[in-house]
């Protein structure tokens, strides 16, 4: 960040020490319905600049340049990865180089839901009940390069620090979906995550867990973007007129 006052001066700002470190933040998707299905529609990243003066910083009254530089994630493509909700031991060939195992700790998925209607004295708005405690959808994959390149999350445990020699792979996990095949409903985890081992396998393991619905969710969906690189967004501000704390001048 570059702040100049409206003599050109720069001005002093107080700063924090990232030291090569970066942690993107999850991409903000939004529902949509087309006739009886739906999708997840990715929206428009947003950016906010705070500026905090120095402690020997007298207040400008104007910002005659502002320049801020933020970091963006571009992907070559972005592929969906299905995979059967059911323990089998095979991992799927998801793209060159790239397999997916989903781990045998998960759990089945859960059967539909059953219900029993209520009593006449309940006075729910909703006549039925469930005959036994709602489960939860549960997951564990193992996405491991081939290529022994590392597989990074963009919400990962451990910031991706490039700095230590740490290059991007082939492929990101951008987030995780449930499929109902049959009524090609999508339904994104609310809790989940991923964590990369770059030091190791170079593999990522990626969880997640949801209350179950009235959907009979088979597949998990992996979203991935494919080649990915950083690049370096700049945004130039000029003219800013800064209003006087001074009651007096008001």
């Amino acid at each position: 960040m570059e702040i100049l006052d409206e003599d050109g001066s720069v001005i002093e700002c107080q700063t924090n020490s990232s030291s090569g470190v970066r942690q993107y933040r999850e991409v903000r998707w939004v529902t949509e319905w087309e006739g009886t299905h739906n999708f997840e529609r990715l929206q428009p990243s947003r950016l906010s600049a705070e500026v905090k003066l120095a402690a020997n910083q007298p207040m400008p009254s104007s910002i005659s340049l502002l320049r801020v530089s933020m970091y963006a994630l571009y992907a070559e493509g972005v592929i969906e990865v299905d995979i059967p909700f059911e323990v089998s031991g095979d991992a799927i060939e998801a793209a060159p180089n790239l397999e997916i195992l989903l781990l045998p700790d998960t759990p089945p998925r859960p059967g539909p839901i059953q219900y029993e209607p209520v009593g006449p004295g309940d006075s729910r708005a909703d006549p039925r009940r469930p005959t036994a405690p709602i489960s939860l959808y549960k997951y564990r994959t193992h996405v491991k390069s081939m290529a022994g390149k590392p597989v990074f999350g963009l919400w990962d445990r451990y910031p991706w620090n490039l700095g230590n020699g740490f290059t991007l792979g082939d492929y990101v996990v951008v987030g995780t979906q449930l499929v109902d095949s049959m009524k090609g409903i999508r339904y994104r985890f609310s809790d989940q995550g991923v964590i990369s081992d770059p030091w190791g396998d170079h593999g990522a393991e990626c969880w997640g867990k949801v209350e179950q619905t009235a959907y009979d969710f088979d597949t998990i969906r992996h979203i991935i973007a494919v080649r990915p690189y950083e690049v370096k967004v700049s945004f130039v501000l000029s003219d800013i007129l800064v209003p006087s704390l001074d009651p007096a001048a008001q």
